[in-house]
């Protein structure tokens, strides 16, 4: 009775640690979406700097309408890895969350279990 509500707290604290693990890992990821956002937005800003640098230079050598069009594929191209990224980003926030609400869900029911199994311990 005593030892298997022992290994009925010890697995349950087992499943706690494991939804902690793979919530702190979601976190971690999360950190790493981000700045990979952030070291895109760096690389995108720095290429956007660099794009209009050249087009300037080729601004004696190109028609306005020619410069238009490149400059809009350009801004188009980077607001579509702006999104993927923020779509990824929102995703990996999504299942974090999910995770700490099964984690705190699972928490909820283990207290109430130790407390019952406290309880029959007490009551035997």
């Amino acid at each position: 009775g005593e030892a298997s509500a022992e290994q009925a707290a010890a697995a349950a604290m087992c499943r706690l640690e494991k939804l902690q693990s793979e919530n702190a890992d979601l976190q971690s990821r999360i950190v790493a979406a981000r700045s990979a956002v952030r070291s895109r937005a760096a690389a995108a800003e720095h290429a956007q700097e660099k794009a209009q640098r050249d087009t300037r230079d080729a601004v004696a050598h190109t028609e306005a309408a020619v410069e238009e069009r490149c400059s809009r594929q350009w801004m188009e191209k980077m607001h579509a890895v702006e999104r993927a990224w923020q779509s990824r980003y929102q995703r990996l926030q999504e299942a974090t969350s999910a995770k700490a609400s099964e984690s705190e869900e699972f928490q909820r029911r283990l207290t109430s279990q130790v407390a019952e199994i406290r309880a029959g311990v007490a009551v035997v």
